[in-house]
């Protein structure tokens, strides 16, 4: 724990061996002291090098599980003949900025629970055995006290190329953004991009501090699609323009009593003068309601005969 104090990023590709508890121990406290952890891993090389309860061992405890399954896409892929998508729904977020697609190569999904959040998913063509399109998570992040936990189900998108014998490795990195991700992976692990409210807009271009909102337009402010005043992480109609203060839905009011369903003990349509419950008033106690009764105000003098 004291050596990993010394570093920003702790990273961790294709482990091969089991952690121990200890050390397991130790990769929680670091991270929730300030550190970074990153992995990149993938399913398809699982033979070679190691079981993937490995790698799971360490990142479900921040809600990230890689999956046995491999991502392919036959139509929007970079190689036909290898069917490696070309991954372009991207969530805003520092990791994500200035990418365009990425080429996913033979990688795997992850399976993403709280506090984990999902930053990339496959197209609507991509498929694993089990999954298909915007299911298929391939980039996460989660956090846990002042640290910052990354995965990717993909560890060859950055090779370079190089040769063995007869055998020549295409320079996978090179390809459309994949170095600018690697790249903003680890900037953001390491904590170059700060982020304090964790809304996808780091610090020196952020002009609002919403902390868990996620909605938000280029310069962090929380969006509010529908314009009714309650911004879209609130909003639980994003769609249809309501009031503020009913959670951004459409006050519903079948009587036209001025007092919204929900909270309408009584259903009398057209009814203004009505109390807090929705219904009617008989200021006079002469059994009419104000509504009808001409001589509201003066008791007695109503009655169901004379009004």
């Amino acid at each position: 724990m004291t050596v990993m104090m010394n570093y920003d990023v702790f990273v961790v590709c294709q482990p091969e061996q089991e952690y121990t508890s200890n050390e397991r121990n130790a990769i929680r406290t670091y991270v929730k002291s300030g550190g970074g952890l990153t992995v990149f891993r993938e399913w398809s090389l699982c033979e070679i090098c190691g079981n993937l309860d490995f790698t799971n061992s360490i990142f479900g405890m921040f809600g990230i599980v890689f999956d046995s399954d491999t991502v392919e896409d036959s139509e929007n892929n970079f190689r036909e003949k290898d069917g490696w998508p070309v991954i372009i729904d991207f969530v805003n977020h520092p990791v994500t900025q200035g990418l365009e697609g990425i080429v996913y190569t033979a990688g795997c999904s992850l399976s993403v629970e709280k506090p984990a959040v999902s930053l990339a998913f496959g197209n609507s063509t991509s498929k694993t055995v089990e999954k298909k399109g915007k299911d298929i998570v391939v980039l996460a992040c989660s956090g846990s006290g002042n640290g910052r936990v990354l995965a990717i189900g993909n560890s060859s998108f950055l090779y370079g190329p190089y040769s063995c014998g007869s055998f020549t490795h295409s320079d996978y990195i090179s390809w459309m953004d994949n170095r600018q991700l690697g790249l903003n992976m680890f900037k953001w692990a390491s904590g170059e991009f700060q982020d304090s409210d964790n809304d996808g807009i780091i610090d020196s271009l952020d002009g609002c501090y919403s902390p868990g909102c996620q909605i938000v337009d280029s310069k962090g402010c929380p969006e509010d699609s529908d314009e009714d005043g309650a911004n879209d992480c609130d909003d639980e109609c994003p769609q249809l323009r309501g009031t503020s203060d009913n959670k951004g839905c459409p006050v519903v009011d079948r009587d036209n009593d001025g007092v919204p369903d929900d909270k309408d003990t009584c259903y009398n349509p057209e009814c203004a003068s009505v109390n807090m419950q929705g219904c009617s008033l008989d200021s006079d106690s002469d059994g009419l309601d104000n509504f009808e009764d001409m001589l509201h105000g003066f008791s007695g003098y109503g009655s169901y005969s004379h009004k």
